[in-house]
């Protein structure tokens, strides 16, 4: 029987940071013992992150994958429970009021698809542009969007870039999906060889190309990650040892050998290619070094100063995210609308990325690059806040406010944060 859920999944239209849910090809099989996913993450932009969180009494461990906003795209936890997304046309909603708790929760809240489920109905998400595939150790998947939950019926399920509810009668046109059950269909076993086989044979190139490819064996809690479509070079995940190694944040693309010419044309014309080396470079070396390679690129790319500029102030939300990552394994991009409906609470935390943030900012005003008034004070206003500098936070909140245009959700939001800073002792 079809069952109706009107939100689900990730915010789209509100993210600020850098990042789409694009064409992906996801499936999962069980049989002989075995069960398995297969991911494609294609995209038009490059970089990508995985981060380890360790359980803790109260959460579960697990991996995540993702773009420098760190919202997550695709994860696995230590019980074997997966989700990962794609894209599909566009489902419209009636009603829609946000309450986001996020996937992350899934997977260091839930063991299994029934779990995830059950706390599914719990809140309201808004995906009406993606399709969400989850699966679980006992062989057990769903495939969810904003119109319907359809369950594994028999040994593999599939998703790509159409909507779930057209399969039925056939209205649909994907040669990645036909592709994928011509070969499931007819497979006696699966294997991790087999899976990764079929991640090549639908792999993309150009514009829109395969960043990474994921097989996971969810009983033996293992990935096995091939980067940019080069399925000879394979890097295996064993996520008990991993976890146990402690919270990080790494860079995909460094697990594995230089890049070849693909990698690098690919790269070098992605729109946030400058945005991205700033970032790297700021991971690696420290602030000040970053700030002098942005110097570099404005000279060395005259002809693109102005958006070397603009990336530059991207760069704090990247370093803010992953300091709420650390802190509860929440993105930054869930204030945008948690705090538009004024319900989330107030995080305090030490962390060096956000000194870093600060430094970036006082960068961009002494050197008259802010882009936008009003990013550039809620920035500052939403950092002073979780190191607990309330005037400061105050100050900077009053200051986005006048740079909002009346009735925008920023003013709503920077207005809703404000009353909770000056009503939190």
């Amino acid at each position: 029987m079809k069952r109706s859920y009107k939100y689900l999944g990730l915010l789209c239209g509100v993210l600020m940071i850098h990042q789409t849910i694009i064409a992906c090809s996801i499936f999962t099989c069980s049989k002989n013992g075995h069960v398995l996913v297969g991911a494609n993450e294609d995209e038009y932009t490059s970089y990508h992150n995985m981060w380890f969180v360790p359980a803790t009494k109260e959460k579960y461990g697990a991996v995540f994958f993702g773009k420098n906003n760190m919202q997550a795209q695709a994860g696995m936890n230590e019980y074997g429970l997966f989700f990962d997304f794609a894209a599909i046309p566009k489902i419209e909603l009636e009603n829609q009021k946000i309450d986001f708790l996020g996937m992350t929760e899934i997977l260091v809240s839930c063991k299994n698809v029934d779990e995830a489920l059950v706390l599914l109905e719990k809140h309201k998400f808004a995906a009406p542009a993606s399709q969400m595939l989850m699966a679980d150790a006992s062989g057990k998947s769903v495939i969810v969007n904003a119109e319907t939950i359809v369950p594994k019926t028999g040994n593999y399920q599939i998703t790509t870039n159409f909507n779930i509810c057209d399969l039925k009668d056939e209205k649909y046109d994907c040669l990645r999906y036909d592709k994928i059950d011509r070969t499931l269909s007819g497979a006696n076993d699966i294997s991790v060889s087999l899976f990764r086989d079929i991640l090549d044979d639908v792999h993309q190139e150009g514009s829109l190309s395969t960043q990474y490819s994921n097989v996971y064996d969810l009983k033996n809690l293992k990935i096995y990650i091939n980067w940019f479509h080069n399925y000879r070079e394979t890097v295996t995940i064993d996520l008990k040892k991993e976890l146990k190694k402690g919270f990080r944040i790494e860079n995909l693309g460094s697990f594995f050998k230089q890049k070849n010419f693909a990698e690098l044309t690919f790269e070098r014309a992605d729109k946030n290619y400058f945005y991205n080396l700033i970032i790297n470079k700021i991971e690696k070396n420290g602030v000040d070094e970053g700030l002098k390679l942005f110097e570099q690129l404005v000279n060395a790319h005259p002809d693109k100063a102005d958006k070397i500029k603009e990336d530059l102030n991207w760069v704090p939300y990247s370093l803010i995210s992953k300091a709420r990552i650390a802190y509860d394994n929440q993105p930054f991009d869930y204030y945008y609308v948690s705090f538009l409906n004024n319900h989330r609470t107030i995080w305090k935390s030490k962390n060096e990325r956000l000194f870093q943030s600060l430094k970036i900012l006082d960068y961009i005003k002494k050197n008259d690059l802010t882009d936008n008034d009003f990013h550039f004070h809620e920035s500052l206003g939403y950092i002073n806040m979780v190191l607990d500098n309330k005037e400061e936070s105050i100050e900077n909140y009053e200051k986005a406010i006048v740079a909002a245009k009346d009735g925008s959700w920023e003013k709503i939001r920077a207005t809703n944060t404000l009353n909770k800073i000056k009503n939190t002792k």
